[in-house]
């Protein structure tokens, strides 16, 4: 990923990224919102649990720009990724942008890391 940014940047990016204990938080994150929303839906009826699938993806997609935010030298990258989307009027809106910065890691339309 930093090679990729660096040639789309025309400079490599400086910063340190643990991208293991960044994952671990980012995913965790998200599969604890699905496993909330997939206990409540089982309480009310196992044909609500495609909901948790959705709850995963609300998350997730709102850390985007989590590791390309902790190469740039971000001390917070998931609060930085998730200030990027909520800046733009969507979560899909700030992907459509996304393909510029990220080519091949986003798709138009939506999330997708």
């Amino acid at each position: 990923m930093r090679h990729a940014l660096g040639v789309l940047r025309g400079t490599v990016p400086r910063g340190a990224a643990s991208f293991h204990r960044l994952g671990l938080a980012k995913y965790g994150l998200a599969t604890t919102a699905a496993l909330a929303v997939a206990g409540a839906a089982w309480a009310v009826t196992p044909l609500l649990l495609p909901l948790a699938g959705l709850a995963f993806y609300a998350v997730e997609c709102r850390m985007v720009f989590a590791f390309p935010q902790a190469l740039d030298g971000s001390r917070t990258p998931l609060r930085d990724s998730h200030a990027l989307v909520r800046r733009s009027t969507s979560a899909t809106a700030a992907t459509a942008t996304a393909p510029a910065r990220h080519p091949g890691r986003i798709r138009r339309g939506g999330c997708s890391t």
